[in-house]
C-alpha cells in the first residue's frame, strides 16, 4: 500500500529536484548570457595551464568510457559466440579470436561513427534516454513494486 507519506516524500523531491535545475539554468544564463558555447570546453580562456588541464582530463574522461563500454560489449559478443569457454589446448586460437572479435567491434563502432550522419545526436539522445529511463522511470517502478499488493 502506499501511505500519504511516501507520496509527499516523492512530491516534495521531485519539486525540489525541478526547483534547483530551473533556479541553476537561470543563474547561469544571468552570469553567462547568450555568450556560452555549446561545447563546455570553449567557455574556458585559451592559453592557460588549468584549461589544458581541464580539457585533457575529458578527452581521458571519454577515452576511458569508450573503452568501457567496447569491453562490455565485446564480452557479450564473445560470450554468445561462446569464444570464452575454448578447450585449454585451443588457449593461443582462443586468444586470437577475443582479440580479432574485440578489434572488430571497435573498428565496426569508428566505422559507424564516421559513416551515418549525425551519429553524435543519435548517441546523445539514446544516452538521454537512458539517462531518464534510469533517474524517473525506475524509482517509478520500483515505488510500484514494491508498495503493489
Amino acid at each position: 500500500y502506499s501511505s500519504p507519506i511516501n507520496v509527499q516524500v516523492l512530491l516534495i523531491s521531485s519539486v525540489l529536484c525541478s526547483l534547483n535545475y530551473a533556479v541553476t539554468t537561470l543563474l547561469r544564463y544571468l552570469i553567462y548570457g547568450e555568450d556560452v558555447q555549446a561545447q563546455v570546453t570553449l567557455n574556458l580562456p585559451s592559453g592557460k595551464l588549468y584549461t589544458r588541464i581541464t580539457i585533457l582530463t575529458t578527452l581521458i574522461s571519454l577515452l576511458e568510457k569508450y573503452g568501457l563500454e567496447i569491453q562490455l560489449i565485446a564480452t557479450v559478443i564473445k560470450e554468445k559466440l561462446s569464444l570464452t569457454t575454448a578447450a585449454a589446448t585451443d588457449a593461443e586460437n582462443n586468444r586470437q579470436t577475443r582479440v580479432l572479435t574485440s578489434t572488430a567491434v571497435v573498428v565496426s563502432t569508428v566505422v559507424l561513427a564516421c559513416t551515418v550522419p549525425f551519429f553524435s545526436y543519435l548517441m546523445s539522445f539514446n544516452g538521454s534516454s537512458l539517462n531518464v529511463t534510469i533517474a524517473v522511470l525506475f524509482p517509478c517502478l520500483s515505488y510500484l513494486k514494491i508498495y503493489m499488493p
